[in-house]
Parts: structure tokens; sequence; C-alpha cells
């Protein structure tokens, strides 16, 4: 027994820190436009500092305290440079979030290998994968996404002073964590199955007023933290600069091809997935509730962004992603199935008809994505064209390879 979890440690920690290494590179190379290295090969410290300035003074950024609570007090402790701390605490971060979402995966029931590859998945969003990279411009979300793996880890033990503790830290730490709320009520609340008037009896009501206990929690910290540092908060200045984002988002061409494509590349691949999983179904009731979750996150949080946020940084689209991360596997099992087995490839490219539709739909998509976005967002060189073009190449195989069992099974082949 201790050598199989000995072999699962060995085997977590390589694939996190090969995703990892796989992030610094591409963040480092010099070819690329990042918060980190400022287009060339060593950490930019004039840059990052100027991140931290804003992010203490900013009307929208100054009460997320934690991040830079960290990085300012590693860098004075250890004597290094507040870059190189902001870079080790943050890839830390992510390594942390690693560990913990595949110890949520397997307490929801993924096997080991299934986790791991639920741990791939989330490194390799792209939001996650390019945290960095500007317009991404990740600051407190390492952080974030620890406290709320670590949150609904112990949420799934039944341990809520636990939940409670890390849900309010990652309420402090990003305020859109309180997003989630809705779909962990409705829909994980009831784990056998959700019926609304289940909501109103009496041990619900407890337990949604424990689940709602870190906001009160949030806005006691956020009225204290700024009773003692005596900051001045102009609510009109704030909301004012909030509702001008969404004319940002649409009113050019150029913000709307960032909206539409940051909405694609961040949630679009589960959707697509989601689509077809609830259309097999072929899901637990627990299932089906991870789904309704997340599509109920997603509905909410997009409207929010696009409302109220830059569109542009894709990674505000990843919120609903964690009711998706630590189930992936099981939730999309049959649809990735479809993609690991060779013997569906034969369904897209033995048909030459089916090949050369294939072949123009993957060159006018890509096409779409360097004729409008690429215009709008890449600095040369930089990766965001190959991952574009790897993400909807998934999708197209998996399109075709449906296609071509559903015509099969109409023809009475399967």
């Amino acid at each position: 027994m201790k050598q199989t979890k000995l072999i699962e440690s060995v085997k977590l920690l390589t694939l996190i820190g090969l995703l990892i290494m796989i992030s610094l590179y591409c963040h480092f190379t010099s070819r690329n436009d990042s918060m980190l290295n400022d287009k060339n090969n060593i950490i930019s410290e004039t840059y990052l500092q100027d991140m931290i300035v804003v992010h203490k003074t900013h009307e929208t950024f100054k009460l997320r305290p934690l991040t830079t609570f960290l990085v300012e007090n590693v860098a004075n402790i250890t004597n290094i440079s507040t870059g190189t701390s902001f870079v080790v605490i943050n890839f830390l971060l992510f390594a942390i979030s690693g560990i913990l979402l595949y110890l949520l995966s397997k307490k929801l029931g993924s096997g080991p290998n299934a986790a791991l590859v639920n741990v791939g998945i989330y490194f390799l969003c792209f939001s996650n994968i390019f945290a960095f990279f500007i317009p991404i411009y990740s600051y407190d979300d390492p952080l974030q996404f620890v406290c709320v793996f670590a949150a609904l880890y112990f949420y799934f033990k039944d341990q809520l002073l636990l939940f409670i503790l890390f849900f309010t830290l990652a309420l402090i730490t990003r305020e859109s964590t309180m997003l989630l709320l809705p779909g962990l009520v409705l829909y994980l609340h009831l784990k056998k199955g959700y019926a609304f008037k289940d909501l109103f009896a009496i041990k619900s009501i407890i337990r949604i007023m424990l689940l709602a206990l870190p906001v009160v929690l949030y806005f006691l910290f956020t009225f204290i933290y700024v009773k003692l540092t005596g900051f001045s908060i102009s609510s009109e200045a704030a909301v004012a600069e909030r509702f001008s984002h969404f004319s940002l988002n649409f009113e050019t061409q150029a913000g709307a091809v960032e909206t539409f494509v940051s909405i694609y590349v961040v949630c679009g691949l589960v959707l697509y997935f989601t689509y077809y999983t609830l259309k097999n179904k072929i899901l637990s009731p627990q299932q089906y509730n991870f789904l309704h979750a997340f599509l109920l996150t997603f509905l909410l949080n997009t409207l929010v962004v696009i409302i109220l946020a830059k569109a542009r940084e894709a990674r505000l689209f990843a919120i609903p992603l964690f009711f998706i991360w630590p189930v992936f596997v099981s939730l999309f099992r049959e649809e990735l199935r479809k993609l690991t087995e060779l013997k569906n490839y034969k369904l897209i490219f033995l048909n030459w008809k089916r090949t050369l539709y294939f072949l123009l739909c993957l060159f006018f998509s890509n096409l779409i994505w360097i004729k409008a976005y690429k215009k709008t967002l890449w600095s040369e060189g930089d990766f965001f064209p190959l991952y574009l073009f790897l993400y909807t190449l998934i999708i197209l195989i998996h399109f075709f390879i449906t296609y071509g069992q559903d015509k099969q099974k109409r023809a009475g082949v399967l």
C-alpha cells in the first residue's frame, strides 16, 4: 500500500513538474511578451514591481491583499527580489493547486490515472498554461485555485469548518469566487439528485446558511481591512469603471473578436463535450449535478465578465471550470474514448469526402484566428496560434468521428 502511494506521488509530482516547466518555457522564451520576462530571458523586476504597486493602490485590486502579502514577505524573509518572489510564489501555488485537485478528484471517485489526466487538463487550460501572458494578466488566480480546491475537498469530506475557512480565503483572494455558490447550493448541495422543494427543509436551510457564511466573513474582513488600512474607496468611480468595460468588449470588431475567442478557448471544449454528454444521457445523478452546476456558473460568470470586466483577460472565464476539472475524465469518458481509439480515425481519413471537409474546416477556422484574432492580440512568435490550432483540431476530429459513427449507426453498420 505504501509503495503504491509512493508511486502515485512520484507520478503526480513528475507530471506537475513537467507541466510547470512547459509553462515556464513559454513565459521565458525571448520571442514572447509575458508579464514575467517582458520580451527577454530575465525576470522583469520593474514591471512586476509596478504590478504590485497597482494591486496595492487600484480601486479594484487593493481589497485583494493576500497574494501581494505573500510575495512581499517572502521577498523580505529570503532576501530575494520582488520579481523572483512573484515567480516562485505563483508557480509554487500552481503546483499545490495541482496536488489538491488530484486529491479532490480521487475523493470524487476518480482512479489514480483519471485523476492524473484531470490534473493535466487543468494545467493545459489556456488561461493556466499562459497565465502571465499579456493580456491574461494572472495575479491572484493561483492562490484562488489553491483555496477553492481545498474548500471543495473539505466540503466533500463534510468538514464544513475547513470549507468555510478556505472558501473565505478564496473570496478574499478574488471575490469572483462568490459565483460558485449558486451552483454549489442548488446542485452539489443536494447529493441524491435535486428538487427545489428540498431547499426549504430545515436541515437544508441550516446547511445553506453555513455555505453562505464565507460571504458574511468576507464582507466582515473587507470592513475591518478598510478601517485598519485607511483605504478610501470611491464606490461611484469603481462602479463607473466596471460598467465601462461592457462597451470595450463589443464596441469594436477587435473587442468583439477577443470576447468571443476568450470564451471559446477557455470553455468551448467543455461546452462542446457537455452537449454530447447530456445528449447521450449516460451520467449518474451526481455527474448531472456537476454539469448543471457548471452550466449555471458559466451563464452567471459570462454575464458578469462581459458586463463588468475586460473579456480579453481570458482567465476570467475559467471560474465555472472548478466544477469540471475534478471530474473531467468521469464526465467525458465516452467523448475522450472517441479521440483515443485509433480505429475511429478511419471514419475520417478513409473517406475522401470526409477528409476533404475536415481539412477545409480546419483551414478556414484557423484562417479566422489568423485574420481576426491575431491582429487584436498576438505578439510575433508567441504560442497562442499553436494552442488555438490544436484546440480546434481536437474539436473537429471529435465532430467528424461522431458524425461518422452516427452515419454508420443509421446505416446499420454499428
